[in-house]
């Protein structure tokens, strides 16, 4: 298995409202926003997946795959706040404050906050494209 710990986002667990947690149909989702330091990175997102099914650790995170220019824009970001808190927030709520410890710059970015199986998969689902149509 690939280690990509250097790219791992982690912060504690933190209560997400998930929007249609009640329902697992993919359609039923609602788009979501997602903004890094205030800035709004949804246009830039091409997926955001979880690996849940067989899983037996106790924290899931999802992955989130950026475009070329949410890939350049992460790392000029990161490359200036290093040392510094990053909020990342879904839909105007911060999910997670993590301090910036070096360069984000390979577009790939891994949320870990201790979800549940249903918060991982219902997460991902939000901040994918797809949702948005």
């Amino acid at each position: 298995m690939l280690n990509l710990s250097r790219f791992l986002i982690a912060a504690a667990a933190v209560s997400i409202p998930l929007a249609g947690a009640a329902s697992a149909s993919p359609k039923a989702c609602t788009p979501s926003q997602i903004s890094i330091a205030g800035e709004d990175f949804t246009p830039f997102i091409l997926k955001a997946r979880t690996l849940v099914d067989g899983d037996p650790r106790p924290r899931r995170e999802v992955t989130v795959f950026l475009s070329n220019e949410g890939r350049s824009r992460l790392a000029d970001l990161t490359r200036a706040r290093r040392g510094e808190t990053l909020d990342i927030a879904v839909n105007g709520q911060t999910v997670l404050s993590p301090v910036i410890e070096e360069t984000l710059d390979t577009g790939l970015v891994k949320l870990a906050g201790g979800y549940s199986r249903q918060e991982a998969l219902e997460l991902a689902r939000m901040i994918d494209p797809a949702c948005r149509g």
